[in-house]
């Protein structure tokens, strides 16, 4: 049953719109850093140098212009909650339970309804009983039991105002949600990365590109900005003004609008995101890379370890890779809008999203089971999610701590498992049973629940439950396969973004 707290909610749209606009102050400044420092050139040569000004244009750059469409996004889902709401319930100190509407309310209007029949009733039978004495009027109750019906209707139409609120505005945040798993993705790629030792002047941009959390937010960066695209055109053949004055009285207009709300009127500079010089700039390929960050700047930091300034520079003089001599001018590269339909515009939008869906559903089961009370030997190493992409199901599964296979195993893993190749079998021994790891018991799961289908129809990931060297610094992070399970699982889509080592 769904409650809905006017208050409550009217709080946490404030609070959430203040950490977005103090975060948006703190990335202008590390964005419009790391451009000036990506835009040093000559000052820093030699392939350390260019690597750590790559470091920072695609973990930096690339990420405060996802983050830019994330801001406009969430004040305007933000808006939309507030106005549903005003429709909804005006007060804002509202509350509306759906139990007690459909229980006590429909209870007390029932109640109500037969007590008032009854005694009109039973009123007019002891006139009845008198009339030859005296005639008197019956009693009518029609008025009552329409208050009655009048009252059921607006009982139910608040229930039904009430679900479809929370159905609209539910799907109204999905956008955010998984624009938020993008951005978590991404730091934590660079978490890893700067784990490993690969950061700075070691940056490897290729492979930066190659892993999926980085592949995702780029996917959906270059929608957007082609959808950005295709709406600047449309004003272009509408004869949208371009001047600056003409751009600074609309957004005047805009925030004029917006002090008018009486609680997200403190949105301030949420419309500087709207001049259309800036979008220009952005999308222009002949821009150049600062033009871009400054049009862009609004964003957010990832934190102290990546806080551009003397530290950059130890880092490229101290790199092995480090050269200062000087290298002939790169030829001109395509635009990030090209680079990314060339590259990314073959993984459909449907699997982006199982796979983003996939793993954060897999690190909240490794929450629930560390919740539940279990011990740090009963939970293992590792828990495993395994969707089903025809039925839309998740399966979960750990490690057996004894090395059991499941008694009911399906006949395609029974199989492989029985018929590991022996190269296999005797070459991988950090296991105490083939076919017990946590990704082969979550798939016989799932193959169970739906026999005929074919391994491709499924997507596997597995995350680890502690801290597994500087590879794995936290619990929660993408985990390989081992040998064995990954030729007992060969056929499903595996995350390729982790390493290959066993455990």
């Amino acid at each position: 049953m769904k409650v809905l707290d006017s208050g409550q909610l009217i709080e946490g749209l404030q609070r959430n719109v203040g950490t977005l606009e103090r975060l948006d102050g703190e990335m202008r400044e590390v964005v419009l850093t790391a451009e000036r420092f990506v835009a040093l050139g000559e000052s820093l040569k030699g392939q350390g140098g260019e690597s750590l000004r790559m470091f920072y244009q695609e973990c930096h750059l690339t990420f405060g212009s996802y983050f830019m469409f994330f801001v406009q996004d969430f004040l305007t889902a933000c808006a939309e909650v507030f106005s549903a709401l005003q429709a909804l319930e005006p007060d804002p100190s509202g509350h509306i339970k759906e139990a007690f509407l459909e229980s006590e309310i429909e209870h007390a209007l029932t109640d109500l309804s037969s007590t008032v029949t009854r005694l009109t009733s039973d009123a007019n039978s002891i006139m009845d009983s008198v009339a030859d004495i005296v005639s008197l009027p019956h009693l009518n109750d029609s008025d009552v039991q329409e208050g009655v019906r009048d009252a059921r209707i607006h009982k139910d139409d608040t229930v039904t105002g009430l679900r479809e609120f929370d159905y609209s505005q539910t799907n109204g945040l999905a956008s955010i949600e998984t624009a938020l798993l993008h951005m978590d993705q991404w730091v934590s790629e660079i978490e890893s990365m700067m784990a490993e030792g690969l950061a700075g002047a070691d940056f490897d941009a290729d492979s930066w590109n190659g892993l999926e959390g980085v592949q995702a937010l780029k996917t959906d960066l270059a929608a957007r900005e082609a959808e950005l695209l295709g709406i600047e055109e449309a004003g272009e053949s509408a004869n949208v003004s371009e001047s600056p004055s003409a751009d600074a009285k609309d957004v005047g207009e805009a925030e004029k609008e917006e002090s008018g709300n009486k609680v997200l009127g403190f949105l301030k500079g949420a419309a500087d995101f709207l001049f259309l010089d800036d979008a220009k700039t952005i999308l222009d390929p002949d821009a150049s890379l600062l033009d871009k960050g400054i049009a862009i700047a609004g964003f957010t930091p990832f934190g102290k370890a990546l806080k551009v300034g003397k530290t950059g520079y130890k880092l490229v003089k101290n790199s092995p890779n480090a050269s200062w001599a000087t290298k002939a001018p790169a030829p001109k590269k395509p635009t990030r809008l090209e680079e990314l339909r060339a590259k990314y515009g073959t993984v459909p939008p449907k699997e982006l999203h199982q796979r983003i869906n996939l793993r954060q559903s897999t690190r909240d089961e490794l929450d629930r089971l560390k919740a539940s009370g279990m011990t740090k030997k009963e939970l293992g190493p590792a828990v495993a999610g395994v969707l089903d992409k025809k039925t839309g199901k998740t399966y979960y599964g750990i490690n057996d701590p004894s090395g059991k296979v499941p008694s009911n195993l399906h006949p395609q893993l029974r199989d492989r498992i029985e018929n590991m190749p022996p190269a296999i079998r005797d070459g991988y021994t950090k296991t105490a049973g083939s076919g017990s790891h946590a990704e082969v018991r979550a798939l016989n799961e799932a193959l169970q629940n739906n026999p005929n289908a074919k391994l491709d129809d499924f997507m596997v990931h597995v995350v680890n439950t502690k801290k597994l060297g500087p590879k794995m610094p936290q619990p929660g992070m993408p985990m390989p396969r081992c040998p064995h399970c990954e030729y007992i699982t060969g056929g499903t889509k595996f995350f390729p973004e982790v390493i290959k080592n066993g455990r």
